[in-house]
């Protein structure tokens, strides 16, 4: 059989990139780019040069182990020899159920291959192209899953909220948060974005508003609290509006509080409490 030499750099890239990610992940350590380049930069330059040393049957064994101690010496710095042999154990475990699952495909495809030091193939591509499909796909359904593990999660946690004042009212999505816990007086606080509160308000200046100008006359029981963590600006306008509607639930008199950002996939931040119905 013909051995090309491309086959034979595609084919250790590939086997070697899955090889090392996967040692990363079994160890938890962070694998840089930096280093996973030159460690599969080692792994192709003896792959390259191996079928010089194949006839010297003990030569070729150490050339191999010398190999590998190589590359996993590059992957990482190591705090110890005992992780530093670790990895080299799991290079070294990994490496043969590779071989296994090279062959198993070689011989579920019906491709002829010869083992001589090395794995022989007649293919007209590299076998690593089919090693490539598997590593995308399987990229990107990890992707799709998160996704909608993620989707499921965030339609799990929201409702749909309807907030009313002085006849006139606006609707949004709101987010129940069992970490908002702000109270005023005895009573919860919801966090509204500030699109929200100007669907609601549509005579305010939205410069008043940033400049904290906003005639506090016009709101009920309006005043400025401090709220810390969700953003630089700890000042909220806060006030009481005449109905606070989550998922069909009527709050009266509740209070709500403006941050100056817009939220992402939803308009306010649902306390708790008032879930509890501790308004």
């Amino acid at each position: 059989m013909t051995l090309y030499i491309e086959y034979v750099i595609l084919d250790n890239l590939v086997v070697d990139y899955m090889l090392f990610k996967l040692i990363s992940i079994t160890t938890k350590f962070k694998l840089y780019k930096k280093n996973l380049f030159f460690a599969c930069l080692i792994g192709v330059l003896s792959a390259v040069f191996l079928p010089y040393v194949l006839k010297y049957n003990y030569l070729s064994v150490i050339y191999r182990l010398l190999s590998a101690c190589l590359m996993v010496l590059v992957l990482t710095k190591y705090k110890s020899f005992r992780l530093y042999f670790f990895n080299l154990g799991l290079l070294l475990v990994y490496t043969f159920l590779f071989g296994g699952m090279f062959m198993f495909m070689l011989t579920l495809l019906k491709i002829k291959y010869t083992i001589s030091g090395a794995i022989l193939y007649d293919l007209e591509i590299p076998i690593s192209v089919f090693l490539i499909i598997v590593l995308i796909g399987g990229w990107l359904l990890k992707k799709i899953i998160y996704k909608l593990s993620n989707q499921i999660k965030f339609n799990n946690l929201t409702c749909s909220i309807k907030l009313v004042d002085n006849n006139v009212e606006t609707e949004g999505v709101g987010l129940m948060d069992s970490g908002n816990l702000i109270c005023h007086n005895g009573h919860a606080v919801n966090i509204i974005s500030s699109d929200m509160f100007f669907r609601l308000y549509k005579d305010y200046s939205v410069n008043k508003f940033l400049f904290r100008n906003i005639d506090k006359s016009k709101l009920k029981d309006a005043s400025y609290i401090d709220i810390e963590s969700l953003e630089k600006s700890s000042k909220y306008l806060m006030f009481r509006i005449d109905k606070f509607v989550c998922d069909g639930k009527v709050f009266e008199n509740t209070y709500v509080a403006v941050t100056l950002k817009n939220f992402k996939n939803f308009d306010c931040i649902v306390n708790s409490k008032l879930l509890g119905g501790g308004a």
